[in-house]
């Protein structure tokens, strides 16, 4: 695998890049636990005004902090301000991920059903039967593709600092798009060999199987 240094032909760029997504699970998470603010000061203020109970008032009060501390922890503005750095900082820390080759892992999992029947006896002495079915794994596998060389082609990184100076902001967002293409049909052909061997040295070890694929550029434990 190789970060595409020449242009690569139209049918293998598309299979061979994977772009980072945005994960909306994790906002419609943030967007629930805000609700879930608004919803315990609501009831706050209901006690308060109408029933003049303070032990609610203290739980609803506990419940709406408690709320807020998670929303804040887990909010992307946490994370950002966790990972802050200076100028000097942010360069070096985009070196490292220049310099960092990517890694593109196959894990698979096999796995079969287990049908069992169990019996429960009620209060009158009747005994009742029951079956559940089961998943048991027989089998996983990660394997990391292995590579000659990588090249990183992004180009010249330049943080534009001019327009939050001027606003006199202290904090700039910096989101990054990874992008990891192969260079010929050559490297996209030995990677779908690659897949393929995995595919079938693990494909009838059970009767079901899952296969899954990811493509990162791993990040340095301080950025």
């Amino acid at each position: 695998m190789y970060v595409q240094v020449e242009k690569t032909p139209s049918d293998i760029s598309e299979q061979g890049s994977q772009k980072e997504k945005k994960n909306c699970c994790y906002k419609t998470a943030c967007w629930i636990f805000q609700v879930l603010s608004w919803v315990s000061l609501g009831v706050s203020l209901y006690f308060f005004l109408t029933q003049k109970n303070m032990a609610p008032i203290f739980a609803s009060f506990g419940v709406c902090y408690i709320v807020y501390i998670i929303l804040e922890f887990c909010s992307p503005s946490a994370k950002y301000i966790c990972n802050k750095s200076s100028n000097q900082g942010m360069y070096e820390k985009m070196g490292e991920h220049f310099m960092t080759p990517p890694v593109i892992n196959f894990k698979c999992e096999c796995y079969h059903f287990e049908t069992k029947q169990h019996y429960r006896t009620d209060v009158e002495g009747r005994r009742e039967y029951y079956t559940t079915t089961e998943t048991v794994t027989t089998y996983r596998e990660t394997y990391s593709m292995p590579y000659y060389s990588a090249r990183d082609v992004s180009g010249l990184f330049l943080l534009n600092c001019d327009k939050a100076i001027a606003q006199r902001k202290h904090y700039i967002k910096l989101e990054l798009v990874e992008e990891i293409n192969f260079a010929d049909a050559i490297s996209y052909y030995d990677y779908e060999k690659e897949k393929d061997d995995f595919w079938r040295r693990n494909r009838f070890r059970d009767v079901h199987y899952d296969f899954h694929e990811s493509r990162i550029i791993p990040r340095n434990e301080t950025s």
